[in-house]
């Protein structure tokens, strides 16, 4: 598989993508509930109403991606995954397991977050709706006796 691929309106599921490049690849309306990525380079690749529920990442690069509109619910994270400076846009992520992420300078905007689970975890300049979460979890401390 190569950059910049394009995938419309494709049933994916169950897919495995292993050790490939699809940097700046183009994912729309396209069904990839419970696909592995293993090894993958997606750096600035777009994904757009697409389903990608109960889907697997381990060392993978998604720096500069944008996803919208998407159902991720269930996904894990485990080991290397490189979010730098993503954009999550109206973005179904309840009951994601992420540990080992880089969500430096990501941004979330209505994002469902319930029940997320995250472990060792870059979040530097993560923002969520606006609002950097460095900041709030210093707040917070500060509140905590």
């Amino acid at each position: 598989m190569s950059e910049g691929k394009q995938f419309k309106n494709e049933d994916l599921r169950n897919a495995r993508f292993n050790d490939c490049a699809l940097g700046e690849a183009e994912f729309e309306g396209v069904d990839l509930s419970r696909a592995k990525f293993t090894d993958v380079k997606l750096q600035g690749a777009t994904v757009s109403n697409a389903n990608l529920a109960d889907a697997k990442l381990t060392n993978v690069n998604l720096a500069n991606v944008s996803i919208e509109d998407a159902n991720v619910t269930g996904l894990t994270i485990n080991g290397g995954v490189d979010l730098s400076r993503a954009k999550f846009t109206d973005v179904k992520l309840q009951g994601a397991t992420i540990t080992d992420a880089n969500f430096a300078d990501a941004k979330f905007t209505n994002v469902s977050l319930a029940n997320v689970s995250i472990d060792d975890a870059n979040i530097a300049g993560l923002t969520i709706n606006g609002w950097n979460i460095q900041d709030l979890i210093k707040e917070a401390r500060k509140r905590t006796p």
